[in-house]
């Protein structure tokens, strides 16, 4: 049928709230607040709207997958925020109904070779303790965009090769997309440890003098990226050793 009802659990009574647009389209609803939500056997997700005394239908989605089955929720106590589905291969996806893009620069200190191209991994860990991982890719300016984050506060982790990894905690997204400004980062983690120490100084003493391609060459030793281990790539650890990340 085409018919959304809600049940009364103390009285086992019984009324419709919403009708689908096509028939056999219901597989599974979920209420959230003055939210319902509903995942069709058509594949499209459909949101229903309660305000003064009545529901209306809101925004529809065709999500792109097939053979969706299962329906979860995220909210804020107040309102729903996202909601995940599974689908075909136990495969689940979540999808931000409020989200913006978060971005700002990285300085890689001690670097002299341009930022582009280099990798940094972002964990953002929100209130709920839920973590993604989102690996950005700069620009020529250390320049990064994460998008489809939600407003909220986070803890965000964040990493690239060879420096330190720093911790911003609270960082608040608000709702709008947001800048956060220029981040520096610690050079001299050559062993990935995410401190500075005896080990990462014997990573550049057994790489010393050698230019890319050579035998002993070895990328984590090239601090200031300059495609060749020297004294200046010592000089880094050495100003920073005993040095400790977050």
């Amino acid at each position: 049928g085409t018919g959304i009802y809600e049940i009364d659990a103390a009285t086992g009574s019984f009324s419709q709230i919403a009708t689908l647009p096509a028939a056999n389209s219901a597989y599974q609803a979920v209420r959230y607040g003055d939210q319902l939500f509903v995942v069709g056997l058509d594949d499209n997700i459909r949101i229903y709207n309660y305000s003064a005394g009545s529901w209306s239908a809101g925004d529809a989605f065709d999500l792109g997958l097939s053979d969706l089955y299962g329906l979860g929720v995220k909210g804020n106590g107040t309102k729903a925020t996202g909601f995940w589905v599974t689908s075909v291969g136990t495969q689940v996806s979540y999808f931000a109904l409020e989200a913006y893009t978060a971005s700002g620069t990285i300085a890689l200190g001690d670097f002299s070779a341009s930022p582009a191209g280099q990798q940094v991994v972002f964990e953002i860990q929100d209130s709920d303790g839920l973590i993604r991982t989102y690996e950005a890719t700069l620009d020529e300016n250390g320049a990064f965009e994460i998008p489809n984050v939600e407003p909220g506060d986070y803890t965000v982790a964040i990493k690239a090769s060879h420096w330190l990894r720093k911790v911003i905690s609270p960082l608040t997204m608000p709702s709008n997309d947001q800048y956060f400004g220029t981040i520096d980062l610690v050079n001299g983690d050559c062993d990935g440890d995410n401190e500075v120490t005896s080990t990462d100084l014997s990573v550049i003493l057994s790489a010393m003098d050698s230019l890319e391609g050579d035998p002993t060459w070895d990328p984590t030793a090239d601090l200031d990226g300059d495609l060749e281990i020297t004294s200046t790539d010592l000089s880094i650890v050495l100003a920073n050793m005993d040095m400790l990340g977050d």
